[in-house]
């Protein structure tokens, strides 16, 4: 369960953003599962996979979006 993961050490503030973690998690649903995934590679120290996460590549044909200043910026 939830409650066995956190340390009886562990601060306030850690247990606060854990509980508000889970409350996010179960309304609106947990992570992706190529995200947990990726994390339970990183976790287990696999093969370049938080080289990866640190370097994404965009596609040909990807838009990049960004709004700066109340300006839409298309890439």
């Amino acid at each position: 369960m939830f409650w066995e993961l956190i340390h009886p050490h562990f601060g306030r503030s850690v247990l606060i953003n854990a509980l508000s973690y889970r409350i996010q998690e179960k309304a609106l649903g947990g992570l992706k599962p190529s995200t947990q995934r990726l994390l339970d590679r990183i976790a287990e120290g696999g093969s370049n996979a938080l080289e990866r996460a640190a370097n994404p590549r965009a596609n040909a044909g990807t838009v990049l979006i960004r709004q700066w200043r109340g300006i839409t910026h298309k890439v």
